[in-house]
């Protein structure tokens, strides 16, 4: 479900709506406009959906904190309350920090004029605008059915991609990335036809079983990857690269975490390359201990990357990981699987508890706790 945009009823203007978070942000135009779908590829930042207007004024609902970009995304004018800039004839973007997230490209001089209550874009004469759109995305947007059919779960696990916003290392932004959709049991696999899994050259084999397929839900959104049968669990692109989660030492479950963290953390390293420019500290001491060039993997596909992050020797990151903020055990009933949207939602490292040794678990620290107050 994306973002639509519709002629505003009551005054001239266009309305985004946004049927996911279920918000809507009106904007107002001098005259009636008729938005006509357009490329979503040309805002520099990626978008769900995008339509084209013409007018010579922009009158926002009330004001939110504006950027001013020039089309390489360097932030030229930053806009809040009180603002009042003029720029002169180029090429724009500009992004607003709405509700729904909003970038406006232009060709042309305009002047931006705010109050306390409201933001105006005056653009002098009938101008043409390209309006990109982008969900905040917070909530499932879609439905799938599924059996409790182990391989009916893996094509359920392999449309979370669905809800990237990108498959760039900007992923690793949470306003990259979506709710995955969410998951009932019923009587077959059915997946909706708005459902459109990213093709990343990227899939997870692990054998049909629960206790294998449930730890990689986080893996396998994160990437974007198909989850597909396989004798041993690994990590197989389409250009022959694989990697085996299933390590002598630290056996399956603990692995695949090791995995998803070295993927996240080089990801938020080599991002530093694209949209946000920053000086990152992480970036001096892993450039200083490897012969990784983030400035070229920034280019590389996702596919690509893979071969080069999973080069490097966990021990060399272990310090400069950040610490993961929730971890979840799983039994290995089959009815839980409608809980792993929220989890992977979350970006929950995932493993997966027997029933038996779950209950034993539980009655311990019972019985610890009533040793404890009963003496």
């Amino acid at each position: 479900m994306k973002p639509v945009f519709c002629p505003s009823d009551d005054e001239p203007g266009v309305t985004i709506i946004d049927p996911i978070q279920r918000r809507q942000y009106p904007i107002r135009t001098s005259t009636d406009v008729q938005p006509v779908s357009t490329d979503n590829d040309q805002f520099y930042f990626p978008v769900d959906n995008a339509a084209e207007i013409v007018t010579d004024e922009l009158v926002l609902p009330f004001v939110v904190i504006t950027y001013v970009r020039d089309l390489n995304g360097e932030i030229l004018v930053e806009a809040e309350d009180y603002a009042y800039e003029q720029l002169p004839e180029r090429e724009y973007i500009i992004e607003l920090c709405a509700p729904i997230k909003v970038y406006l490209r232009i060709c042309g001089e305009f002047t931006i004029a705010s109050s306390a209550e409201r933001m105006e874009f005056d653009f002098g004469s009938a101008t043409r605008i390209q309006i990109g759109a982008r969900s905040y995305h917070k909530r499932p947007g879609a439905t799938v059915t599924t059996t409790t059919s182990p391989r009916d779960i893996m094509a359920t696990l392999s449309t979370f991609g669905s809800a990237l916003k990108t498959t760039s290392c900007e992923r690793s932004l949470p306003s990259f990335r979506g709710h995955p959709p969410r998951i009932e049991l019923g009587e077959e696999l059915q997946i909706p036809d708005t459902i459109s899994p990213p093709e990343t050259g990227v899939r997870i084999e692990v054998p049909p079983t629960i206790e294998k397929i449930y730890p990689v839900s986080t893996l396998a959104y994160y990437l974007g990857a198909t989850v597909v049968p396989g004798n041993e669990p690994q990590l197989v692109t389409d250009d022959g690269f694989t990697y085996a989660l299933n390590h002598p030492a630290r056996g399956f479950e603990r692995e695949v975490k090791r995995v998803l963290k070295q993927l996240f953390f080089l990801d938020c390293i080599t991002r530093t390359e694209g949209y946000y420019k920053v000086n990152l500290y992480e970036r001096k001491i892993i450039e200083d201990k490897t012969d990784l060039r983030f400035e070229e993997l920034y280019d590389k596909s996702l596919a690509e990357q893979l071969p080069a992050y999973l080069d490097i020797s966990f021990d060399i990151i272990r310090n400069q990981v950040p610490t993961w903020s929730l971890a979840a055990n799983v039994t290995d009933n089959k009815e839980n699987i409608e809980c792993l949207p929220y989890l992977v939602n979350n970006f929950s490292l995932i493993q997966v508890t027997d029933k038996k040794s779950k209950h034993q678990k539980s009655q311990l620290l019972l019985n610890r706790s009533r040793d404890f107050f009963v003496g």
